[in-house]
Formats: C-alpha cells, structure tokens, sequence
C-alpha cells in the first residue's frame, strides 16, 4: 500500500464513522477544535490526521486508535453484513 491508498483508507474510515454517528463535518471539527476545511482535507485522503486529532477521534467514537488506520472499516461493514 503507498501512502495515497493509505490517506483514502483513513479518510474513508472517518467519513464512514462521522455519518453512523450522524455528524456533520462541521460538528466534528468543533469537537476536535480545528476547522471544518482542515476536517474535510483529512476526510478526502489529501492530508493525514494529527496524533492529537487522531486519539481524539478514536475516543469520539470509543474504537481504538488503529482502527483508524489499519482497517478498511467499509470492507469489514460489508463482511459484517453479507
């Protein structure tokens, strides 16, 4: 995996998690106390989510932090559904 599939994986993650919880971009970067375009760039792959925001979104969402980024969260929903 290169770093661009590695930054689509965590932003697809994040956006997968921010919509089950029913949270808008804008909502969740209040939470994290960074702006909303700084949120959308990570949930787009096009920049990679600090350690500090990266623990704090895995408490928002109580999964541990490497979840974030060594699981393809889609794929394993799919698992879980099929």
């Amino acid at each position: 995996m290169n770093e661009v599939q590695f930054m689509d994986r965590v932003g697809g993650n994040l956006r997968l998690l921010r919509q089950m919880h029913g949270l808008t971009q804008r909502e969740l970067a209040e939470r994290l106390q960074i702006s909303r375009s700084t949120y959308a760039t990570i949930e787009k792959g096009e920049k990679t989510p600090s350690l500090f925001v990266g623990f704090a979104l895995a408490a928002i969402y109580n999964i541990p932090v490497e979840s974030l980024y060594k699981t393809d969260l889609s794929a394993a929903m799919r698992k879980l559904i099929l």
